[in-house]
């Protein structure tokens, strides 16, 4: 059985770490495809398409929406052919796209480039890298899925050697550059990343080789399990015998009787009482308020993030009609943004955590658990979308930044949990497909309507809708009861 790469160095059930991190170095090369990954080309291009504010955001709307038309094919795609082989397929093709993009002449290219760029990247070199990552970690992922968003916040710090490239060779030598990072940086994610520990003889989550001899220990093991259930029923017997004055027992025991019978016979109540796991349906789903409140939120927040990033120099920078930041301090905001972000993904991860292990033991409704915490992130959304009006300095700006992070790293790490622990895990792919779409519509609507608003200097018309909301749905959150089957 082969090793994976650097066994001489990482011990071979500690390779799954080497994993994510070239799954988070994937993530940060499909920056063209992200909406701040064009931020600060868009003055450059629209220049020269002699495009307006507006139309270019509808180029850019418009490439969005057509990948957004194939991608729910993406994923069978990986499935079939794997992630490294994907990646594989794809390096050639996004480093191509994202080169090509240094030689548009027109907006109808330009859409195609766009459109290209993000398939590529956030359609299928993102999905498989993380689907990579998903194989060699079980027990782990929630920890994996945190270390995976941090690592992809990192690529919010590019824009800031971005603006320097473009302010020294001209937006078209950066894309030839970008294309060229993009490529390096794919071949090296290629060169360690490994489809899953099954390849290797190899246990998820570290938990060391797959073992087909089983030792003597472990065959003493398996027959005190076989011999124990005996002897529990032998005991159970002969407490029945001395119990002469009760008389038969209805089929069905109550809560109280299963307690003390998984006393007697020290096995696990959840397993005395065989709960079913939660399946939610699409079409159940949808019946209920808590799914709503969800989607909203996402699509609420999808829409805000979208219209700040692909407009950030127009909102804030030279180009805008009230902040009037120098481009070099929009750069010091974006990389505070891209920490800030990080940080509030690892509090909001370990928050979850326990909210889980809370819920588990005490059975604590939602609305006094995880939706504390997306009630949180929407009063966190309403403040930074009153303050993002009234921006006129760079401490004003971080201020905003850092409201802004904050909202951003709970959204991420509750879209991860909140539908599976919710609705559960066993038809979660037809309930993300409709979060897709929302979140679709939201990443199409935002550069249009904050190219809108910041065009006719009406910032309020966007951004105070927004909080009205986010604010109606902290109350919602509260007040939300549990699904019921």
């Amino acid at each position: 059985m082969p090793s994976p790469p650097c066994s001489c160095i990482v011990p071979a059930k500690h390779y799954g770490w080497i994993v994510v991190l070239m799954a988070g170095l994937a993530c940060i090369c499909s920056f063209p495809g992200n909406t701040f990954g064009i931020a600060f080309f868009v003055p450059s291009l629209q220049r020269e398409l002699n495009l307006t504010h507006i139309e270019i955001s509808m180029v850019w709307g418009g490439g969005v929406f057509v990948v957004a038309t194939i991608l729910p094919f993406v994923g069978r795609m990986v499935d079939w052919q794997g992630p490294w082989r994907t990646i594989m397929v794809t390096t050639p093709a996004l480093a191509l796209a994202c080169l090509l993009m240094s030689y548009v002449n027109s907006w109808w290219t330009l859409l195609a480039l766009i459109a290209a760029c993000r398939f590529f990247g956030i359609g299928l070199i993102y999905v498989a890298s993380v689907r990579a990552a998903n194989h060699w970690f079980v027990k782990k992922r929630g920890r994996v899925s945190v270390a995976i968003i941090v690592l992809f916040y990192l690529m919010m710090a590019l824009p800031s050697v971005v603006h320097h490239f473009i302010t020294e060779y001209g937006w078209r030598t950066t894309y030839r550059i970008l294309a060229g990072f993009v490529l390096g940086g794919l071949c090296l994610v290629l060169l360690f990343i490994r489809d899953g520990p099954r390849h290797y003889n190899l246990l998820p989550d570290g938990d060391g080789p797959i073992r087909t001899n089983t030792t003597q220990e472990e065959q003493n093991k398996r027959e005190r399990t076989v011999q124990e259930p005996r002897q529990h029923e032998e005991e159970k017997e002969r407490r029945k015998e001395q119990c002469t004055d009760v008389q038969q027992k209805p089929r069905h025991s109550t809560d109280v009787e299963m307690h003390v019978i998984a006393a007697l016979d020290r096995v696990d109540v959840g397993d005395v009482l065989d709960v079913p796991e939660k399946s939610y349906g699409i079409k159940e789903s949808i019946r209920t308020s808590i799914f709503w409140i969800l989607g909203i939120n996402i699509f609420v927040v999808e829409l805000y993030w979208c219209a700040v990033q692909f407009n950030v120099l127009y909102l804030f920078g030279e180009l805008s009609t009230r902040a009037k930041l120098r481009d070099s301090d929009v750069v010091i905001v974006m990389v505070i943004l891209s920490i800030a972000s990080g940080c509030s993904s690892i509090c909001a991860g370990a928050t979850i955590e326990c909210v889980r292990k809370r819920r588990q033991k005490y059975n604590v409704p939602h609305n006094r658990g995880l939706l504390v915490l997306v009630a949180l992130q929407m009063m966190l959304t309403a403040i930074s979308s009153i303050l993002v009006c009234h921006v006129r300095d760079l401490s004003t700006a971080i201020v905003w930044s850092l409201l802004f992070s904050a909202m951003i790293g709970i959204q991420d790490v509750v879209m991860l949990v909140a539908f599976a622990e919710i609705f559960g895990n066993k038809k979660i792919g037809s309930i993300m497909g409709v979060v897709t779409a929302i979140m679709t519509l939201a990443t199409t609507l935002g550069p249009f309507l904050g190219a809108h608003v910041m065009t006719n200097d009406t910032l309020e018309y966007l951004f105070y809708p927004v909080a009205i909301v986010a604010i109606v749905l902290v109350v919602m959150c509260f007040i939300v009861k549990d699904p019921t089957i």
